[in-house]
């Protein structure tokens, strides 16, 4: 942290960290993200889901998770942040967030504390999708994990 002439604080940025709920649900931010590592941050993304259940009706859920990882690992590489897939099935996550909450969100809990974020980018947690399971769910999740982290206490 420092000081500038007029007593603003500024602080140096070293790593940033993006948690979403699908894979592609990066793009809503890939020009930040590689803004970021341009920057010389160190960036890491968090997907919850494994994408098994969008898109591709044709091909099987274990299929399309497959072919889902694969696009979030080239977009990562793309971008050049590290990448953490936290593989919850779309077709339980339902299940986990409105049944087992406190353990997914002990898992996210888990992805802050390891990468401790200067920066956290998640979306917004103002509900606007349809979905039974929306995209802006991290964002919830991340919000209720760091009120109760240590710092917070």
């Amino acid at each position: 942290m420092t000081q500038d002439r007029i007593g603003r604080l500024s602080y140096e940025l070293i790593n940033c960290a993006v948690i979403v709920a699908h894979p592609d649900d990066e793009c809503w931010c890939t020009g930040t993200l590689a803004a970021q590592v341009d920057a010389g941050l160190d960036v890491h993304l968090a997907v919850v889901c494994n994408g098994n259940m969008g898109g591709m009706p044709e091909r099987s859920p274990a299929e399309r998770a497959a072919v889902r990882e694969k696009e979030v690992r080239s977009a990562a590489q793309i971008i050049g942040c590290e990448l953490a897939l936290m593989g919850v099935g779309d077709d339980e996550m339902m299940e986990r967030y409105t049944s087992d909450y406190s353990r997914l969100e002990q898992e996210v809990r888990e992805v802050i504390r390891c990468v401790d974020p200067h920066l956290l980018i998640v979306p917004h947690p103002q509900p606007k999708s349809r979905q039974p399971w929306p995209p802006i769910a991290p964002g919830l999740v991340c919000l209720r994990s760091l009120r109760k982290s240590p710092v917070n206490q």
